[in-house]
C-alpha cells in the first residue's frame, strides 16, 4: 500500500515530467527491510534527445523546470549519511547515470545541457563545484582521486 503523501509526491513527479517532455512510468519499489532507501528517483530515458531539448528553451527556463523536478524529489526523507542523490537520470543509449541533487548550482544545469554524453558512456557523473564542471565517478574515487564515500 502507498502512503497517501507517497501518492501525492508521485503524481507531482509525473506531471513535472510530463511538463519537461517526458511521459512517466512510475513503479513503486517494494521497502528494503533494513528502511536505509526511503526515496529515490531514477529516470530513464534518451538523455541526449531530453538535454537538447531543454536546451533548446531560452535563458533561465531550459533548466528551471529540471531544477524544480530535482527539489521535489529532494523533499522525500533519506538516509542522513551516504544518502543516494535525489534524481538519477539513466541515458537509455549510453548507460551514462547523472546525478543530480538539490544542492546544484545554476551552473550544473547550464553546464549539463552542454555535456557531451558520448565521451563517458556508461560512466557516472557527478558535478564537481570546485572545478565547475561534470566528472566522471569510479565507485570509490572520482577523477581526481579524491574519496566518494559518503556526501561530498
Amino acid at each position: 500500500m502507498v502512503s497517501p503523501a507517497l501518492a501525492d509526491d508521485q503524481v507531482d513527479l509525473a506531471r513535472m515530467f510530463r511538463l519537461l517532455g517526458v511521459t512517466p512510468n512510475i513503479a513503486v519499489a517494494p521497502p528494503l527491510r533494513s528502511g536505509d532507501l526511503t526515496w529515490l528517483v531514477l529516470a530513464s530515458l534518451p538523455l541526449a534527445a531530453f538535454l537538447n531539448a531543454l536546451g533548446t528553451k531560452i535563458g533561465e527556463e531550459s533548466y528551471a523546470g529540471l531544477r524544480e523536478l530535482v527539489v521535489k524529489a529532494s523533499s522525500r526523507p533519506r538516509r542522513i549519511h551516504g544518502s543516494p542523490p535525489a534524481l538519477l537520470l539513466h541515458d537509455e543509449r549510453t548507460g551514462t547515470v547523472i546525478e543530480l541533487d538539490s544542492n546544484l548550482p545554476d551552473e550544473a544545469y547550464r553546464a549539463l545541457l552542454e555535456e557531451d554524453l558520448s565521451k563517458n558512456a556508461g560512466a557516472r557523473l557527478r558535478y564537481d563545484v570546485a572545478r565547475r564542471r561534470w566528472q566522471a565517478v569510479v565507485e570509490g574515487i572520482d577523477h581526481s582521486g579524491a574519496s566518494t564515500t559518503g556526501r561530498r
